[in-house]
């Protein structure tokens, strides 16, 4: 099975490891380089076969989980072969079927210290090591019958999901996150048997097994796509209708009951370094337009929106570092590529009287290949409403990725998303002035919104006033175009080509215009999508990017609060 983040290192905890899904979970893990200890009440032969046969380390350890007594022992096996526990995956799960008036006891017990006890203590006992690391992923796996139950004919499971959603989250907080997701029906072994069961005896039921599009397998779910282990995950839950009429093939995003919109931005954060004091009093912090967007989209946008981020960055501590923080921050890293070879960027910022002048390291930076896999690309834009980029993100990348990264957001525009484009020139990036300008009109022609500087575009472009850089990149494509002209007034234009200009009242002091034109677009975005106009948004973005220069730095959280 292919992959695409590198777990070299990193070791693992699998649960019901000995069969299904379990099994190919803990296969893919160690395929993508991690030591696997696998648990499970019968024997594990055959995981052990796949993962020695592909060159991965497994150990097998024997527990039945319908009881916390193992759970020490599971976490003192892991360390005696690994030294550390970086992946939990809750996976083992029993159900026991029958009438709710002759359920008994024993099988309340047996299913609920399975399902939710053990998995709540074993999660318990392995953030215990993970916290003092620093990082950890744990990953808790649930079927449908987490929502419709096992008890004919109340879903009583329902709320021991529910329940180990509220510990492991908050355990989240503390650098060992929780990630639930359900994507399809898989034919898992007990819904083998079950089908077997009822081939000759209840027609009904043998339909309601026979899911439309066809089941997945159980290594499909378990593909790094579905459940990327270091990374940040949306809570997915498809919809189904009644047994009888089987399972619907639709399915639907949703953050745990509620409908999830989602806004995915691509582009290059790097280590920011700047002076906090006196000479050599430096502080670092993260950074990147794309990534101050995204940022200041996070705070301002409602829940039902989810903010997330796709690059690559290096395995290093540095790039970890980074992808805890854009958790902690709440912006989704489920997308972000993990490259053993790299590292990313930093760079230094100089202010002179409020005005910025940058030095960069950026040789080495993952993030530009942050196109080379288009199925990466693809899964990372399935789902989302809007997908916003910048003429840096194109910069920073190779010819052929650049074409990529255009085509791939083509087809997610045809498909119905929205492509939000800011041309944000960096010629210093290109190779040459042409090119950049080449480049630049090809990315504006597939976007919904672009959200051009004048100041920039007349340099490079010629443009002699706003107007005629809205105009011109209307006649490359772009279906409606925002003009930023500095402390100057907003033009826009729309489908109907009709050019309107938006005042804009000056900032009262201006102290560092790092980040002006990111939050300018962080503000427009998330006015749009509360209802209001292009010249409502163009008010509220540059009210915005007005607060936002008025204090130091790129990322400032008072903006947000005033």
């Amino acid at each position: 099975m292919a992959v695409s983040f590198d777990l070299t290192g990193r070791s693992a905890i699998v649960t019901g490891a000995n069969t299904g899904i379990g099994q190919a979970l803990a296969v893919a893990l160690a395929g993508a380089g991690a030591a696997v200890l696998g648990v499970g009440r019968s024997g594990m032969e055959e995981t052990a076969s796949l993962i020695e046969g592909q060159g991965g380390h497994f150990e097998g350890f024997s527990a039945d989980l319908c009881t916390i007594a193992p759970v020490d022992s599971i976490v003192d096996a892991a360390l005696d072969a690994f030294g550390s526990v970086d992946i939990l995956v809750n996976n083992a799960g029993i159900i026991r079927r029958a009438d709710a008036i002759d359920f008994t006891e024993a099988d309340w017990d047996d299913v609920m210290n399975v399902n939710l006890k053990s998995a709540f203590f074993l999660s318990q006992a392995v953030a215990r090591r993970m916290i003092p690391q620093g990082h950890g992923k744990i990953i808790n796996i649930a079927s449908m019958l987490s929502f419709q139950g096992g008890i004919r004919p109340i879903p009583r499971r329902k709320a021991a999901l529910r329940a180990s959603h509220g510990f492991l989250p908050a355990s989240g907080r503390r650098r060992a996150s929780m990630s639930t997701q359900s994507r399809r029906d898989t034919s898992s072994p007990t819904i083998r048997r079950r089908f077997e069961r009822t081939r000759n005896a209840r027609p009904t039921s043998l339909r309601a097994f026979q899911p439309v599009d066809g089941a997945i397998h159980p290594n499909s779910a378990a593909r790094p796509s579905f459940l990327p282990p270091m990374r940040r995950p949306m809570y997915m839950v498809p919809l189904y209708r009644s047994t009888a009429a089987g399972w619907r093939a639709e399915q639907t995003q949703r953050r745990v009951g509620r409908i999830v919109k989602r806004i995915v931005s691509i582009g290059e954060c790097m280590g920011e370094l700047s002076e906090t004091g006196g000479p050599g009093a430096l502080s670092m912090g993260f950074a990147g337009d794309t990534l101050n967007t995204a940022w200041y989209l996070r705070r301002i946008l409602p829940d039902e929106w989810a903010v997330d981020y796709v690059t690559a960055v290096g395995t290093d501590g540095l790039s970890s570092r980074l992808v805890a923080y854009l958790d902690s921050e709440r912006i989704g890293t489920r997308h972000v590529q993990r490259l053993s070879d790299k590292t990313i960027g930093l760079y230094y910022i100089e202010l002179k009287q409020g005005e910025r002048s940058f030095t960069y390291w950026r040789s080495d930076s993952a993030a530009k290949r942050l196109a080379s896999d288009v199925e990466m690309l693809e899964r990372a834009l399935a789902g989302a409403s809007i997908a916003y980029w910048s003429g840096i993100t194109l910069a920073i990348l190779a010819p052929a990725d650049r074409q990529t990264l255009i085509d791939v957001l083509k087809r997610f525009a045809a498909q119905g998303g929205k492509v939000i484009f800011d041309p944000n020139l960096r010629p210093r990036l290109w190779e040459s002035a042409d090119a950049m300008r080449d480049w630049i009109t090809r990315a504006a022609g597939i976007a919904d919104l672009c959200l051009p500087s004048h100041e920039d575009e007349a340099s490079w472009f010629g443009d002699r006033d706003a107007e005629a850089t809205a105009r011109r990149y209307r006649r490359a494509g772009a279906k409606r175009v925002a003009v930023k002209n500095g402390p100057g007034e907003i033009s826009l234009l729309d489908l109907d080509d009709a050019l309107i200009v938006v005042p804009v009242q000056p900032a009262v002091t201006v102290v560092d215009t790092t980040a002006a034109g990111d939050s300018f677009n962080a503000g427009f975005m998330a006015a749009e999508l509360a209802g209001g106009t292009m010249a409502q948004a163009s008010s509220a973005g540059a009210a915005l990017a007005g607060r936002v220069i008025g204090a130091r730095g790129a990322l400032v959280p008072q903006a947000i609060e005033a």
